[in-house]
């Protein structure tokens, strides 16, 4: 397991834990009693935002989001699903590894839980307990692959004030649209987005491992920039007063 620490956490970081992860999922969770089928999905994303009001700025930040989701199928007579998540944090990943696999522990206990429910409740009432089915998936075609980014500029090198700018712009010509606008609102943001799926090849999912063209070192990106505006006509405005 890496050692290695990081002051932030950025898309790239998921790169050191890919194939450990993937590991975790395809083999060490086939040991876990009854255990049918698990997927995981973890993500890191990069964000720039800022929110103005009438033509001024009301807040900006420069963040990221890091977090994780499990799905196990499990049960012995019957099956039936158990779900675990988590938001996660730079200490985290250090022992990303460990973290990862207490939640796959937690979505198979969950599962089991569930599935003694289901058989319980079908001895109990036989009638109406007929309804409740096994959890089964479709078995379709394995698909690894890699999905790149493709943009201009990264998201992520867009100076924080050009994005405040952008909101603060906005609010302006929503209020030149008129002398009734007395209020107006308006929030900017861009931000990269990388995440990392996997599940048991012997069972059916999908694994995407995006990646961009020009750095395959690097894990897989996505980017978007959005811009959100709202305005209050002084008509509405006094209906309210």
């Amino acid at each position: 397991m890496p050692s290695q620490s990081s002051s932030r956490v950025t898309v790239e970081s998921l790169d050191r834990f890919r194939a450990n992860l993937q590991s975790l999922v395809a083999e060490k969770a086939k040991t876990l009693p009854n255990l049918r089928y698990c997927d995981l999905r973890i993500e890191v994303r990069e964000e720039k935002g800022a929110v103005a009001e009438n033509g001024a700025e009301k807040g900006s930040f420069d963040d990221y989001a890091f977090d994780f989701g499990v799905r196990a199928i499990a049960g012995g007579r019957t099956s039936s699903s158990g779900y675990y998540g988590r938001v996660l944090g730079t200490t985290d990943l250090d022992r990303l590894e460990d973290v990862v696999w207490d939640g796959i522990k937690q979505a198979h206990n969950r599962a089991r839980a569930s599935a003694r429910q289901k058989t319980q409740t079908r001895g109990r009432y036989p009638h109406l307990g007929s309804s409740l089915t096994p959890s089964e998936l479709a078995t379709v075609p394995v698909r690894q692959d890699t999905v790149p980014a493709t943009y201009t500029t990264d998201p992520r090198q867009v100076p924080l004030a050009e994005t405040v700018a952008m909101a603060t712009d906005g609010c302006k010509a929503l209020q030149g649209q008129g002398s009734n606008i007395v209020y107006s609102a308006c929030s900017a943001s861009t931000f990269c987005f990388g995440s990392c799926s996997s599940a048991p090849t012997a069972r059916t999912s999908t694994r995407v491992s995006p990646r961009q063209k020009d750095s395959p070192s690097r894990s897989a990106r996505e980017s978007t920039a959005t811009l959100s505006c709202t305005t209050s006509p002084a008509t509405s405005a006094a209906g309210k007063s």
